[in-house]
């Protein structure tokens, strides 16, 4: 009896003390349950991933052109722009606008679609404009008149802003830089454009093709602003005394042309007295 008492004794004491230690396994030195005698949790939860900022897009780069398309001031003509490469490829219809009531218009054009651009053509057609030599208050533009502006090498086409006059005798400077097959020669543009100015305002500032004329009854920006405008006038004087169109005066113009931007004498006579009325 007594050994079993032992035995028995022995085996109560064990069964306490295994109990005692799993009723502390889930509890650390701190009274918290779920870790360790350690302190650390042993199952922690993984920190969220954090995604990195995307990178941001580029920013967007433009080639801006503003002007004005000046008979007198035309108004609601609509601007169309091609590129000519410098391959001599014509990409057409790269930016479009619409002139305002002063026949100024400014176009945007993503410089990320542009490559070897050689140089930009702008047409301008429709819309309507007050003719300085007829008492109607409006007159339709006929037809589409056009201009050139160039690119050189040292141009950087991000952000570049360009500016443009489109007006009769730019019109002439590109009619006359065409070939058969309507390809323009840019150089040759450039240099008729200089030699139409010499020749319809004389010594002067006047750039066929970047300055930008101003109406007669407004506040010129520049000298050659408003030499150009009373120059244009005077064409619509011309016009009037030979009962022409707008075409048909820059057909005569052109006709009129003995070599790259040499005009005639005889134009040139009637065109400085139309000025002079």
């Amino acid at each position: 009896m007594k050994i079993f008492s032992v035995a028995f004794l022995l085996i109560i004491t064990l069964a306490g003390c295994g109990g005692g230690s799993g009723g502390n396994a889930g509890t650390n030195p701190n009274g918290s349950a779920g870790g360790n005698n350690s302190g650390i949790p042993t199952n922690p939860t993984a920190p969220a991933p954090v995604n990195p900022a995307p990178n941001p897009p580029p920013a967007a780069t433009t080639v801006t052109i503003s002007g004005v398309a000046f008979a007198n001031s035309i108004e609601t003509s609509t601007i169309e722009i091609d590129v000519i490469q410098t391959d001599g490829t014509v990409i057409s219809n790269v930016g479009t606008g619409t002139t305002n009531a002063e026949g100024n218009f400014d176009i945007e054009i993503s410089s990320t679609t542009l490559t070897d651009v050689r140089a930009f053509v702008i047409r301008a057609t429709g819309g309507q404009y007050k003719d300085e030599a007829r008492s109607e208050d409006m007159t339709s533009l006929d037809g589409t008149i056009r201009s050139i502006i160039f690119v050189t090498e040292s141009m950087d086409l991000n952000n570049l802003q360009l500016q443009v006059a489109v007006t009769p005798l730019t019109e002439v400077t590109v009619r006359v830089a065409e070939s058969n097959d309507d390809d323009i020669d840019v150089d040759r543009a450039e240099s008729i454009a200089r030699q139409l100015a010499g020749q319809f305002f004389g010594v002067s500032e006047v750039n066929l093709l970047t300055t930008l004329p101003t109406p007669l009854d407004g506040n010129a920006a520049t000298e050659a602003s408003a030499q150009y405008a009373l120059g244009l006038a005077g064409l619509s004087q011309l016009q009037l005394q030979l009962r022409m169109t707008l075409q048909e005066l820059i057909d005569e113009i052109q006709r009129a042309i003995i070599a790259d931007g040499m005009v005639n004498a005889d134009l040139l006579s009637r065109y400085g007295e139309s000025v002079e009325a």
